[in-house]
């Protein structure tokens, strides 16, 4: 096995999930807009809360997860139920304040 791999199992709140689904939703310093589903989304949603919960501080360091890695994300799901991705990204669904 490749020693530079590391492997971490997660969970996600469903308001955490939400909060990157808006995220990617309204993409803004010129990013791409992404729409991706819940479970398209959640890969960028546990990779924003590592990065930015300092309570996963031992975590991100127990990965060498630095300001200098290189991640990658893959959504594979589109807004597949599109009346709950719109309750989501347009009414708050799950509010992240």
């Amino acid at each position: 096995m490749n020693e530079s791999i590391k492997a971490v199992h997660l969970a996600h709140t469903d308001g955490a999930r939400a909060d990157c689904i808006y995220r990617t939703a309204a993409a803004n310093d010129g990013a791409p807009r992404v729409v991706s589903g819940e479970s398209g989304a959640v890969t960028t949603g546990l990779v924003a809360e590592l990065m930015q919960n300092t309570s996963l501080d031992y975590l991100r360091e127990s990965i060498g997860l630095g300001k200098d890695a290189r991640i990658l994300c893959i959504s594979t799901e589109g807004d597949t139920d599109r009346t709950n991705y719109r309750r989501v990204v347009w009414d708050g669904l799950y509010p992240s304040y």
